[in-house]
This record gives structure tokens, sequence and C-alpha cells, in this order.
């Protein structure tokens, strides 16, 4: 009997510990704490693809769990031969004085932020600087949720003692909000999206991405363009459905597909998507790829660069197929610019590169060089993949009949702000937002367009200059026009635990309670008061398509 517990308690305290340094670690490097999002990867099977852990992390987490459990396994010995715990016959009282403890602190921190007196404008500032520390303590949301009442929850939402959240709440979404129309287009060209993950907006160079440098020569180029997201699934979501990511959960909820993919079926276009990772961890196939015919959940292949050269095969393959009477859409999405920590044999162009990745390593003094040296390389791996997708076109003679974009789903951050942060889905700058657009577009001449753009942008363009739709882009989207040079006031973006609205010299991030901050453009604070105009605007982009 005291065998087994020792052996139960040894695990569930190893398990614990080494949960809490992972959080500890993703934290740091993403700003964010284990939650609901990464526990659905998990479950889901999608971790990997989401995180990429090296041979040298998985080796590391083992040893470390390891090593925790010979730990406590000797003290659970010890307290059980030695000292006895077990006889002790007050000793089951204390069991609940370390969570008692903790309690009583979670209690006492929001009794004081819930203690100001909105006449008293230092204790407000005092409590708003008691609340923005609180998001950084591991589910304190959630516990804020469970344990106090609506009245104290809302007034949590209080961001700088001006403005509040609207619970977010899930509705039938009124998209489009009026039925659309088209004019009879007088010809429909091919289709073809080729999406590069976490492609960052400066890797568009003849050294790390030779054959689509050369390709932009004969394409419209985008200078400053911008996803609606600093991660995958709400990049891709404002990609597709041109509208914020907030709208993710009522999209599964009510079945709603994205406009463009049923227009272009009732357009009579032909679909072939090829995706590299899962499409059901996140359930894209509930949402963006919900009427596309025969998706599969998941493409051949043990590495994602071996998932990504079968999707350019199955590409060429699906070209093949095609004649000129039919026009085809394909969306070709690349995963190994994501998890370039994963194996590759790709030989190395860019030196020194990383060996083995390692993120407990990174920090604030850190030399990225290797660690985005193997990034670069990943790139340029892909982009001989994209090569050969371009010649694929051009040998079956498709190319002259053909848009073709080419984009990220967003940024790929390595300490660029100087603010210890790493990768993506952790802050809204550039690094994290911006990526490259070219759209090959026959009978328009090449051009470079320095004003900002929007994923948002992309479908309102397809719908205005390829369909003829006659509905004003604002019954289907946030977006603009591509070519509409008129400034952007704001981006509403969107992350998996909150989003934000990012202007010009600023950026306010709307945090998971409500609470506001504002940041610079290298993600610093800032003592400012949000915009309220501006707020307002981007509140309602993420309400406006609510049936409510």
């Amino acid at each position: 009997r005291g065998k087994l517990l020792r052996l139960l308690a040894a695990t569930l305290a190893a398990s614990l510990v080494g949960l809490l340094i992972i959080d500890m670690s993703l934290y740091r490097l993403y700003h964010f704490h284990f939650n609901g999002i990464v526990l659905h990867f998990i479950l889901g099977g999608g971790l990997q693809e989401i995180v990429g852990l090296s041979s040298q992390e998985y080796l590391l987490l083992s040893l470390l769990l390891g090593l925790l459990f010979l730990f406590e396994y000797g003290l659970a010995w010890l307290c059980w031969h030695k000292i006895h715990l077990h006889r002790w016959a007050y000793f089951s009282t204390l069991h609940a004085l370390a969570p008692s403890c903790l309690l009583l602190s979670y209690l006492l921190f929001f009794s004081a932020a819930a203690s100001a007196d909105s006449k008293d404008n230092t204790v407000l500032e005092n409590t708003h600087a008691i609340v923005m520390q609180a998001t950084i303590l591991p589910l304190y949301h959630n516990l804020i949720a469970t344990l106090f009442p609506i009245s104290l929850t809302d007034s949590m939402r209080s961001g700088e003692g001006m403005f509040t959240q609207q619970a977010q709440k899930t509705h039938t979404l009124y998209y489009p909000q009026h039925p659309l129309h088209f004019s009879p287009p007088t010809h429909l060209p091919n289709i073809v999206i080729i999406g590069l993950d976490a492609w960052r907006f400066d890797m568009m160079t003849p050294e790390v991405s030779p054959h689509i440098y050369a390709f932009s020569k004969r394409c419209l180029q985008f200078t400053e363009h911008w996803s609606g997201g600093n991660g995958t699934e709400p990049g891709l979501f404002s990609l597709f459905y041109s509208l914020p990511s907030t709208y993710w959960s009522s999209a599964i909820v009510t079945g709603q597909s994205p406009l463009l993919i049923h227009e272009l079926s009732k357009f009579g276009y032909k679909l072939g998507l090829f995706v590299s990772a899962e499409t059901y961890s996140p359930p894209y196939n509930k949402t963006i790829y919900r009427e596309v015919p025969h998706m599969p959940t998941r493409t051949p292949g043990d590495e994602p660069y071996q998932r990504d050269a079968y999707i350019t095969h199955a590409f060429d393959q699906f070209i093949k197929q095609q004649d000129q009477q039919h026009p085809f859409f394909s969306f070709v999405f690349y995963n190994t610019t994501h998890s370039y920590c994963t194996a590759n044999p790709y030989p190395h162009v860019f030196l020194p590169q990383t060996e083995e990745c390692n993120r407990l390593q990174l920090d604030n003094d850190f030399d990225p060089t290797p660690f985005r040296n193997r990034y670069k390389n990943a790139v340029h791996y892909v982009d001989g993949l994209v090569g050969q997708v371009l010649l694929t076109l051009e040998k079956n003679h498709q190319l002259d009949n053909t848009l073709v974009l080419i984009l990220g789903d967003h940024g790929e951050e390595f300490n660029d702000n100087h603010t210890d942060a790493w990768g993506h889905a952790g802050n809204f700058t550039r690094y994290q937002l911006q990526t490259p657009l070219l759209i090959y577009w026959p009978g328009k001449s090449p051009q470079r367009y320095t004003h900002q753009t929007t994923h948002f942008d992309i479908v309102p363009t397809l719908f205005n200059h390829v369909f003829n739709c006659k509905n004003p882009s604002q019954d289907y989207s946030i977006g603009h026009d591509l070519f509409d040079s008129n400034p952007r006031p704001y981006i509403v973006v969107g992350s998996y635990i909150d989003f934000g609205i990012v202007e010009k010299g600023r950026i306010t991030r709307i945090l998971p309670g409500g609470n506001l901050e504002i940041l610079d453009d290298h993600n610093q604070l800032l003592s400012a008061k949000p915009s309220i105009e501006i707020v307002k605007q981007a509140f309602g982009d993420t309400q406006r398509f609510y049936h409510i």
C-alpha cells in the first residue's frame, strides 16, 4: 500500500512541477500561459504541428520529467520511512494548507483590485496597475470567472478606467449581411493561393527565396501587407473569411464556411486544396475547408518537409488533370517554414545554424542568428517547392490564365523587439503580423504598392475584379479593395487568447478579461489612453456580423 501511494504521489508531484516549468517556459517565449487552446492541440494530436519540438527538446523534457520523478519518489520515501508523516495525527489537516494559502492570496489580490473608488484617480491608477499584473498569474481569468459574481467580473473587465468590453458570446453569423449579387463575368481565371506558414515580410529576398524573388518581378508587390492574426488559425481565418478571428467560434457552431469557397463552388470552380499540416486540429475541416469535397485530414509523411514535398507533387497531378475549359481554385499551404526546428536533411545554405533547437536557452541575451538561419534554410527549402509549383503551371500552359497569390499566414519573431519574444502568437508587432504578398495577375503590368493592405482585403479584391460583385464589401468583409490606397486607420488582429487594434505608432491589446494595454510599435507599454473612436469602430467590426 505504501509503495503504491509513493508511486502515485511522486508521479502526480513530478507532473505538476513539470507542467509548472513548461508553463514558465511557454510564458517567457510567447507571453501566454498553458491554457485550453494548448490542451486542445495536445488532445487533438496537433501539438507537434503547432510547436514543432526538436529531438533535443524532447530529450530534455524526458530527462527533466525523469529527474523530477526520481526526486519526488525519493522525497516520498524519506517522508514515509524516516519522518513517518503518515503517522502524524494532524498531518491530514496540513494537506489543505498550501491550496488554502494560494486561494487566500488570490482573494486578497482580487479584492484589492476591486476596491477602487472610481472618483479617486490615484486609486484607479493603482488598481489598473494591479489588474494588469494579474494577467501574468496562471489561470487568472478562469479563477476570477468562477469565484466571483458577475458585478465583480464586470469591474475587472474595465480597461484604462474608460472602456468596458462586452462579454464575448457566440451568436449566429449574419454573413453576408445582404444576399450577394454578381454580374456574369466575361472570363473566369484560375486562382492559386500559395501560403508559407510563418513567412516574415523581410524574407522575400534573392538570397533566402530566389525562386519567389525572381517570380516577383512579374507580379504586383504589396510591400506593407499585414495578416489579420499572429497565428495560423486567426491568419487563415482573416484570409478566407475576410472577418476578424473573433468570429471563429460562431463559424464552428453555426457551420459557416467562407463565402470565398462557397462562391467559387457556385461559379463552377474545381477545388484542389493541398495542406501540409493536419486539417482537424485546429478544426479547419469544420470552418475553412467545410465545403471542400474529399478534403483529407492528414497528409502522408512523417516530417513537415516530407509532407511539403508530397503536396507539391499532389498539386502537379491535380494540374495535369485540368483543362482549359473549366476554371480551378487551389490552395497550397507549406508547413516547413513554421516547423523549422524539426528534422530536415536540406543542405545548410545559411550558417551558422543551430543543429538542434533548444528553446529553453532563449532569452534577451541570446544571439538569434543560429535560430534565424535555421528558419531561413527552411524558407529556402520551401522556396524551391514553390518554384516547382510555378513551373507546373507554366509547363501545363495554365500560368497565363491564372491569378497566383503568394503570401504568409503570419510572421515570425526572433526577439526583434528585444522584449524576449520568440516565434509568433505573442504580440501584435510587425514581426509577427507583416508578411509578403505577391499577385501574378495576367494582363496587369508588374508594380509595387507601398500603401498598407491586409488579408481582409483579398476577398473583396477577388469579388470586385474577378466575379463582378455588386455588393459593397461591408456586406461580407471588414476589408477593402487591395488597390484602394486610402489609409487604413486601424487593423483588427487576432491571436489565440486575445486580440488587438493596430494603429500607426500604437497597439491596443484587448486582454481576455477585457482589460486594455496600450503599446508602441515595439511592444513597450505606453502611459496613454485608448483612442475611443478607433476602439468603438474596431469593436463594431467584431460585433456587426452577429445576428442578435
